[in-house]
């Protein structure tokens, strides 16, 4: 799935996963962070312990996948005409 344009500056979104250290949960931003936005706004989805080395096609993977997508879908979200 495609990631719409950032609202404010026009650039391309990008996707992106991390790993918090503290809980030790995966989490899947989208949005902007293009260094001329003002704005840089994101989604972001938190919620899936994903151990290290685990592989995309297992059942956790296939969680992680599922989780990009929710906030791809997320990012995506507008209000009509926007």
């Amino acid at each position: 799935m495609e990631t719409k344009l950032c609202p404010f500056c026009g650039s391309k979104a990008t996707v992106r996963r991390t790993f918090i250290r503290d809980t030790g949960y995966v989490a899947w931003d989208a949005g902007c962070r293009s260094k001329s936005c003002r704005i840089n706004p994101n989604a972001h989805v938190q919620n899936l312990e994903l151990p290290k080395n685990e592989g995309w096609n297992t059942p956790i993977g296939k969680l992680s996948k599922r989780i990009k997508q929710m906030a791809i879908e997320a990012w995506n979200k507008r209000k009509e005409g926007s």
